[in-house]
């Protein structure tokens, strides 16, 4: 992204971003409430400008294709969006033609696209929802389904608007897992969060954002230790024993082994 500015109406939301993000990294975009969060996801993939009406300013480039000057479908093959509210991208009658749906759209042959939408259930551990109706599941279950319709394509980057908003803490881990998964499988994430807890172990980058800015941007421990407090959010509590106690840790079970061991 170089000088990304965006405006719905005359609500300035993002403010000139200057960002790049590697292939392969994990980040967590964290910050208040109408910080421009979610905003900021989707000019990655061109939703923002070509599906959001608004007054967009400088260049984002996704994989060397101009967002611009692409096609939505070219950079959807890439970038795949998973919005907050699953009631807003479902709209099949089976989950088995949700998950299809895009494969279809993007040329996957028949018996590809039977082994697709199996393994993309599997991994999020609903296969049983295969013949189910989308209208009749919890909103958990939803989430479950517009993600599995996502990985079913496999594209490069992950875009995420708060994935385990929907989600028991089971659920969300199971989610999470998943993801993790496929980041150290090479895959590019980005994932609006606002539960430190959840995401801190995942992620190796945190951008915190503030009145449309990147105001923190580095490694989650570095990040935490530097107060995020006065951004209205909460350091996980392992990061907090882990930074009073002087030990640099990734997750809650490496600091109880190096706590163990003193």
């Amino acid at each position: 992204m170089k000088d990304v500015s965006f405006a719905y109406s005359e609500r300035q939301v993002l403010n000139r971003i200057n960002l790049k993000i590697g292939r392969g990294e994990f980040v967590a975009l964290f910050g208040p409430i109408a910080c421009g969060k979610t905003t900021l996801l989707m000019t990655i993939n061109g939703l923002i400008p070509h599906a959001v009406n608004g007054r967009f300013e400088g260049s984002v480039q996704l994989m060397g294709l101009d967002t611009q000057r692409s096609a939505m479908r070219e950079l959807a093959q890439r970038a795949g969006f998973l919005f907050q509210d699953p009631d807003s991208q479902i709209f099949s009658l089976t989950v088995k033609d949700e998950v299809e749906f895009a494969l279809k759209n993007f040329g996957f042959r028949e018996t590809d696209r039977k082994k697709r939408v199996q393994e993309a259930l599997a991994k999020l551990s609903i296969e049983h929802l295969y013949d189910a109706d989308p209208n009749e599941l919890s909103q958990g279950q939803k989430q479950k389904v517009a993600l599995a319709s996502i990985l079913a394509y496999d594209p490069d980057v992950l875009l995420l608007d708060e994935p385990a908003a929907s989600l028991d803490h089971k659920s969300a881990e199971e989610v999470y897992d998943a993801v993790e998964e496929l980041n150290e499988q090479g895959k590019t994430v980005v994932v609006v969060e606002h539960d430190s807890e959840l995401i801190a172990e995942k992620a190796d980058r945190l951008l915190v954002m503030r009145n449309g800015r990147i105001e923190l941007d580095g490694e989650p421990n570095v990040i935490f230790a530097k107060g995020i407090e006065r951004y209205g959010l909460k350091e996980p509590c392992f990061s907090r024993i882990a930074r009073e106690a002087g030990i640099k840790v990734r997750d809650e079970k490496e600091l109880v082994r190096k706590l163990r061991s003193k």
